[in-house]
């Protein structure tokens, strides 16, 4: 959400609020104690690696809100009626940037793999 100013039909963004939502799915296995000792010694280090890396996401996503924000206030004075269509425009170009960001991420870490450790045994 922001505010807008509005001066003889131009209008710049004085105060916005941006609000970011996590939600990341991570896996359980079901009954883990009835497992087998391989899979049960080695859960606990993948799924900490495994959050560590999905934290990292996180961080990355996090920039987002930083960067619509001094994004969205460099916009500077636009005609009203444009206003919300300019906003969106540098919405998306930040948007598909931290997306990049994130996917470059992926690549350089493998996935979280290069930091976690090898689940041992088979959930079933």
């Amino acid at each position: 959400q922001y505010k807008a100013d509005a001066k003889n039909d131009m209008c710049r963004v004085v105060s916005g609020e941006i609000e970011l939502q996590f939600e990341t799915g991570m896996p359980q296995v079901a009954n883990l104690e009835d497992k087998s000792e391989q899979l049960q010694e080695s859960w606990a280090p993948y799924h900490a690696g495994l959050t560590a890396h999905e934290a990292g996401h996180q961080k990355i996503f996090r920039r987002l809100g930083q960067e619509l924000s001094r994004a969205f206030s460099r916009v500077g004075e636009v005609a009203c009626n444009d206003l919300s269509d300019k906003l969106e425009r540098v919405a998306d170009r930040v948007s598909m940037r931290i997306q990049q960001m994130s996917e470059d991420y992926d690549v350089e870490t493998n996935h979280g793999g290069f930091t976690t450790p090898s689940l041992q045994g088979r959930p079933e």
